[in-house]
């Protein structure tokens, strides 16, 4: 993985900004935005999340879980660690969690 969006995305995980959803990428209710750890990522990098794009790349809709392998392959991540990500964000784990295990293991 790409280390100055590693530590990009590291930081924004912690920075206490970003509420933690459940089950999508990103939801708005409200006005009010949450995510998974993987789109705190999205977002990091400049998502449009009102055409769910990135970089001209597709980004799933909330019924949607996991990122294209488009944007894997931009970011350098592989989909078996998403999905581990995923289900450590479905989870118990909070995003201080989430961030220590993509300090350590990327």
């Amino acid at each position: 993985m790409d280390q100055t969006i590693k530590l990009k995305w590291i930081d924004a995980l912690r920075s206490g900004k970003y509420a933690q959803a459940i089950g999508d990428l990103h939801v708005n209710y409200n006005g009010a935005n949450s995510y998974c750890c993987l789109g705190v990522l999205c977002d990091v990098l400049g998502a449009d999340w009102n055409s769910q794009s990135l970089n001209g790349k597709r980004i799933p809709r909330e019924s949607e879980n996991y990122l294209t392998n488009e944007i894997l392959d931009e970011v350098g991540l592989d989909d078996k660690t998403q999905k581990v990500l995923g289900k450590m964000n479905d989870g118990a784990a909070g995003f201080n969690d989430i961030a220590d295990y993509i300090e350590k293991n990327l």
